[in-house]
């Protein structure tokens, strides 16, 4: 294992500047042999952070085999770049740290410089410079990169799971803090509120970083692959159904949600962050599991479904499918309730979705479309990329 740190170079326009924190300090001149009071921070300081009102939420891209990383801040519509040490191969994200792998063993970690702190009763929204955070180099193949809370987690081929200290990502620093192994067909852990929830081969276990059980997992989960860090809980794609692990009523609560009709089964989800909802292709339609309600619901559709994602309203969800066509289904029968053609056939593009807008590419044209999806997949915008975005997630949610 090769770990390297760095602060790297920003290139291209500036991500902008959100608002500016004024340090609270004290009005009083001690005299004589009065101790000087300390100048408090304010509630919410991040030092080097700037405090917003609202989202910086922000679409991270790179084009495959490139060796930079492109930011457009969606609300000044400016693009950044950070330089990689990588070639990017694949892109995930945990709401502010991006995660770009080779393709084999190497994983760079990259601080988009913005990010959403949920304290249940409000919400803090941040900006500070984009930078590269360093490189990991593990012994096997990546499989699984997991960020949430204190731990990212980086699964391999061989079923260790690396468990990296993500606090320590602020300061510039990849720190290992420990190893699990997982025996799932995947091998995979998802930070949980303070442990880990480790994938086996039938099924999920809560350990703490050093791999001792918390707590046995009551419901099965065979061959688990597949998860979506919601509000509270998890879900995890199995066989045969979704599990569902979250606290009900104040006590630990484990359900396996079973798949309603016949399809395939759940190996990925697209949702929104803090939502109790999450979609996930089922060939002829879309699952969609509802954590709060304890249901999974199948959504047929017309053509089959390359990608989909969940708005969490208790009534749809938004598919692609293989011929380019953008959908919002009815989640009870799966009647269309608005579609329109948004990127030519046999496009891959996910669906990347927060409260209000959804994001569409077209790889081949270098174009995001910025889709209302409450108002009939009206276009909003549509940006013309830098790079081929190959490769795309949306961060800062």
């Amino acid at each position: 294992m090769y770990l390297s740190s760095r602060t790297s170079r920003l290139a291209g326009a500036a991500l902008g500047i959100g608002l500016a924190f004024a340090l609270a300090a004290c009005s009083d001149t001690p005299t004589g042999s009065e101790t000087p009071k300390a100048a408090e921070s304010p509630h919410g300081f991040v030092e080097g952070a700037s405090e917003a009102a609202e989202p910086q939420v922000g679409l991270a891209y790179a084009e495959k085999g490139s060796t930079e990383l492109s930011i457009l801040d969606l609300a000044g519509e400016t693009t950044g770049t950070v330089d990689l040490e990588v070639t990017a191969q694949t892109l995930t994200e945990d709401g502010r740290f991006a995660y770009i792998g080779d393709g084999d063993r190497t994983v760079e970690i990259v601080d988009t410089g913005v990010w959403t702190v949920d304290h249940t009763d409000h919400v803090h929204y941040y900006r500070a410079p984009a930078t590269s955070v360093g490189t990991i180099t593990l012994d096997a193949p990546v499989k699984s990169v997991i960020g949430n809370e204190g731990h990212t987690a980086i699964g391999t081929t061989d079923g260790t799971v690396t468990l990296l200290d993500r606090k320590a990502f602020e300061s510039g620093r990849v720190t290992v803090t420990g190893e699990l192994e997982s025996s799932g067909p995947v091998p995979f852990a998802v930070p949980y509120r303070g442990n880990l929830l480790l994938a086996g081969a039938t099924g999920m276990s809560l350990v703490d970083a050093t791999g001792a059980e918390v707590r046995p997992i009551g419901a099965a989960c065979a061959a688990p692959e597949g998860w979506a860090i919601l509000r509270g809980a998890v879900a995890v794609g199995c066989d045969d159904g979704v599990l569902v692990v979250k606290q009900k009523a104040g006590a630990d609560h484990d359900v396996l949600l079973p798949y309603p009709t016949a399809g395939d089964r759940a190996r990925e989800f697209g949702y929104r962050p803090r939502s109790n909802e999450a979609a996930s292709v089922a060939g002829n339609g879309v699952w969609n599991v509802n954590t709060s309600e304890e249901i999974v619901t199948h959504v047929p559709s017309p053509a089959p479904v390359v990608s989909a994602s969940s708005p969490a309203n208790g009534a749809s969800v938004i598919s692609l499918d293989e011929a380019g066509t953008l959908r919002v289904s009815a989640l009870n029968g799966g009647a269309p309730l608005a579609e329109s053609p948004i990127v030519p056939a046999g496009t891959t593009s996910p669906v990347l979705i927060d409260t209000a807008r959804a994001y569409i590419t077209d790889p081949a044209s270098s174009t995001v479309s910025e889709i209302d999806y409450d108002d009939n997949l009206r276009v909003a915008r549509t940006f013309e990329t830098d790079a081929r975005p190959d490769l795309i997630v949306e961060v800062g949610r």
